[in-house]
């Protein structure tokens, strides 16, 4: 699943990964409010379920691509 656009990093991966940059960035800043203050000023994105729409449609062996058009997918 998903492996043919490449692999995948499950949520709970994401979320520790945030975790990790933000202990990174306290650790260099060197104050928790300090990073708290540079990580309210920061815009984040989440995007989910990419490969949904691409595997389940566009690949060849899809067959919703042949039972819906792209409004209705």
């Amino acid at each position: 699943m998903g492996r043919q656009l490449g692999d995948q990093i499950s949520m709970n991966r994401q979320v520790r990964n945030y975790q990790t940059a933000v202990a990174q960035l306290v650790g260099i800043l060197g104050d928790e409010d300090l990073a708290a203050n540079r990580l309210s000023k920061c815009i984040f994105t989440v995007g989910m379920a990419s490969n949904d729409y691409f595997n389940n449609h566009f690949m060849p062996q899809a067959s919703s691509s042949a039972q819906n058009d792209m409004q209705m997918f």
